[in-house]
């Protein structure tokens, strides 16, 4: 890797910006045909806006959670926990229960094995041999929604049938229907509530068997109770994937009584809208997570089988959204089939993903250029490139974001390359400290300024300032693809934009990239005047910058 500096003529009144030239080749030659052409033509017009070839993404800002959303929903609570709440939820008893659904994806048996015996793990915690496993005082409040999903049934199914799956399963049953009957904060918050209902339709051959007519009653009547409840809650649950989970166990819980009166009519249009504000147009999803749309394409995929089965038509704005999510989950996988740790991905087995996009009947190929979601691929020859070229999500939608705006990572067929460090196993996170290093802009294979983040990582682990506006410019030739994206991130604390060029060959065995540091036009770095002048006497001379690029080992 070759490195340079010199001064950028852009910066005038400022002291001296940093450009930065890195060339990943082992040795250093000139730019491709027509490349230096370009990018003096590229340079001329990236400030402009509305640029024809250009175009800009821009983060929106959201509800942040302050006092008085935590005022509201701390009353609403109160109101849940009412009696007159608990007898609006009562309901004529659903006569006409359906057959289970075919279950499509399979658990995990070690873990499956691991929970005959009564330990539970999840969330960095595990659980052994606890006799109120549902009110743990020491467990975490992610290890307790795990549990209140009732999502380990999928791997103790994997590891147990019959009487032997009913022995474990049945006794948990009968425990939360006991302690939980009315609603609980934590138990029965619109996600949760979803996911349980979704895990309790698929196993109902044990949860509701047929032979014990009193534990069938009670988990059906409960089942009709929580539908009841997400019908008059699930629009407030937390933006992104908690209310998409929450609105899809609305229609399996209605799809599976068989409830009458409209409900499963106005829970299908309601999960459609959802579909539609959720799942961009290039298939990409509010929080930009690997894992988030695996899940969601999933839960479609579900929906529609069980449609299937029960001989009812799916919805169109349903398949969309598969049609949608099929090329935007392939476009993030690198050569051996996982995906990309550029968006903060969790590790995920190749096969797992490969059985999904099966399932899912569509085609599409990998999505290349994300105009909505931000992701760019390039593949030639051998090799895959995949760019993070959008702003984190807003606070509110994914308290998991990482810091790794212009991120790039690499793999030569099969072998990686160029990484990000990403989060840790799924049900398995990091330590405290590890995980927001691991979220941090050092931890991606970037540009950083002054050893700090692009986007602010919070203590509670939601992303607060951030690049609020990323470009990108996407070229293609017969000699190969050109990209040129910047962002604002580091323009409020050193009125600097990151720049970062690239260039893949047809053949994709060259690759080429530069990091330049330029100033913020006057219209981009905003605030008064005199904050603006500021801005311009300060200067940044002796501002120290970081490349770094995470290799595999």
């Amino acid at each position: 890797m070759q490195m340079a500096s010199d001064e950028s003529k852009e910066m005038r009144g400022l002291a001296a910006a940093t450009a930065i030239q890195s060339s990943l080749d082992t040795h250093h030659r000139p730019m491709a045909p027509g490349e230096r052409e370009q990018a003096r033509g590229s340079e001329t017009n990236h400030p402009s806006v509305g640029d024809d070839q250009r175009h800009y993404l821009t983060r929106v800002d959201g509800q942040t959670g302050g006092f008085v959303d935590g005022l509201v929903g701390w009353m609403r609570t109160l109101g849940y926990r009412s009696l007159l709440y608990s007898l609006r939820l009562r309901g004529r008893f659903p006569g006409n229960l359906r057959r289970a659904p075919a279950r499509l994806w399979p658990g995990n048996e070690t873990e499956g094995k691991a929970i005959t015996v009564g330990h539970f793990a999840w969330a960095g915690y595990t659980q052994k041999d606890h006799d109120e496993p549902f009110t743990d005082r020491e467990a975490p409040d992610a290890f307790l929604a795990y549990l209140h999903s009732f999502a380990w049934l999928d791997h103790l199914a994997a590891a147990s049938q019959g009487e032997a799956f009913r022995a474990v399963a049945e006794p948990l049953c009968r425990l939360w229907l006991r302690d939980f009957s009315a609603v609980h904060s934590l138990a029965w918050r619109p996600d949760i509530t979803g996911a349980r209902i979704i895990n309790w339709c698929y196993h109902a051959e044990y949860m509701a068997p047929t032979k014990d007519l009193i534990l069938r009653s009670a988990v059906v009547t409960s089942i009709a109770r929580q539908c009841r409840h997400l019908d008059r809650s699930a629009f407030r649950a937390a933006p992104g994937f908690p209310r998409f989970t929450a609105l899809a166990g609305r229609v399996f819980g209605h799809l599976f009584l068989s409830s009458a009166g409209g409900a499963l009519d106005h829970a299908e249009a309601a999960f459609a809208r959802e579909c539609l504000r959720f799942i961009a147009h290039d298939g990409g999803t509010m929080a930009r997570h690997p894992h988030e749309a695996l899940q969601s394409l999933r839960l479609l995929i579900s929906l529609r089988a069980a449609y299937r089965q029960y001989q009812r038509e799916c919805p169109a704005d349903w398949q969309l959204a598969i049609d949608r999510l099929v090329p935007y989950v392939r476009g993030l996988r690198m050569g051996d089939g996982t995906f990309s740790r550029v968006f903060g991905g969790a590790p995920v087995a190749a096969k797992a993903i490969d059985i999904t996009l099966d399932l899912a009947e569509a085609d599409g190929a990998p999505l290349s250029n994300g105009a909505h979601s931000g992701v760019q691929r390039i593949a030639a020859g051998q090799t895959i490139l995949i760019a993070d070229a959008g702003p984190p999500p807003p606070p509110h939608v994914c308290a998991g974001a990482h810091s790794g705006t212009l991120a790039i990572e690499m793999s030569d067929g099969d072998h990686p390359l160029i990484l990000n460090c990403g989060a840790g196993p799924l049900g398995r996170p990091l330590a405290r400290d590890l995980a927001w290093m691991a979220r941090s802009t050092a931890a991606h294979s970037t540009l950083s300024i002054d050893n700090t983040n692009s986007a602010q990582v919070r203590s509670n682990g939601s992303i607060g300032q951030a690049p609020r506006v990323v470009s990108i410019d996407r070229r293609e030739s017969d000699q190969g693809t050109w990209l040129d994206m910047d962002h604002d991130g580091y323009g409020k604390r050193f009125g600097l934009i990151h720049r970062r060029r690239l260039y893949l060959s047809s053949d994709g065995c060259d690759l080429r990239g530069e990091d330049q540091l330029g100033p913020l036009s006057w219209r981009q770095r905003g605030g008064p005047p005199w904050k603006q002048l500021v801005h311009r006497l300060r200067g940044h001379a002796g501002r120290r910058f970081d490349i770094r690029f995470h290799l595999d080992p």
